[in-house]
Parts: C-alpha cells; structure tokens; sequence
C-alpha cells in the first residue's frame, strides 16, 4: 500500500536531546511517516519495552514492529509485524514515495534508527 507522496524528509540525530529520528511527510495533507529513537534509554524504558524505536503515523503510534525496510530509488518501504500494522491501522506493508535524491539519507537515517535499536 502505498499511503502518500513525501515532499518534506528529514533524517535528524540530536545527540543534546539523546534523539535520531527519520521523518517523512507531505506538505499540505498532514500526512506524516515518522521514526525515533531514544539513544539512551533509561532502566524504566527498558522495563516497559521501549527501549526500541518508535513508529508514528499522525496519531497513531507503535514501539517496534518494522520486520524488514527498504529503499529503492523512489520508495521506501516498510514491512510489519501484525501487532504493528493492528495498531497503526495498516496493512503488513506500508511505503512512501519519495525523490531520488533522498535515497541515500533515509538509507542512512534507516539504519541509525532501526537497525542500530
């Protein structure tokens, strides 16, 4: 399913707010794909299971959840467990199209806060 177009990415890792976070959205419609993580969670985080990523989709939100991403040249897309897509109200895939020219930085961005989690 592909749920909108991005004319708006940013990946940002604010180190002074213990932040990284890959954000993707389209302007004017509020549609919003956005992934954090904290880089130090603290003992009560890791006691509540959220010493992980977060993923938001304008209201609705999940720790964890992504099995596999993907970029490619104009799409990102993310693969999810059915805890995941239940409470984000998706299917098991979700993606985004966006530019070319951002592939690299949300291959970057991806990494950092998914796969380093």
């Amino acid at each position: 399913m592909t749920a909108f177009t991005a004319d708006a990415i940013a990946f940002q890792n604010v180190p002074e707010l213990n932040l990284v976070a890959v954000i993707i959205a389209e302007r004017g419609s509020g549609a919003r794909l956005e992934i954090q993580r904290n880089l130090a969670p603290d003992e009560t985080d890791k006691m509540l299971g959220l010493a992980t990523y977060s993923v938001n989709l304008g209201a609705a939100s999940h720790y964890g959840g992504i099995t596999a991403w993907q970029v490619t040249e104009d799409t990102v897309t993310l693969t999810l467990d059915e805890a995941a897509s239940q409470a984000l109200g998706t299917g098991s895939e979700y993606s985004v199209t966006v530019g070319a020219e951002y592939q690299g930085m949300l291959q970057r961005g991806l990494t950092k806060v998914i796969d380093e989690a």
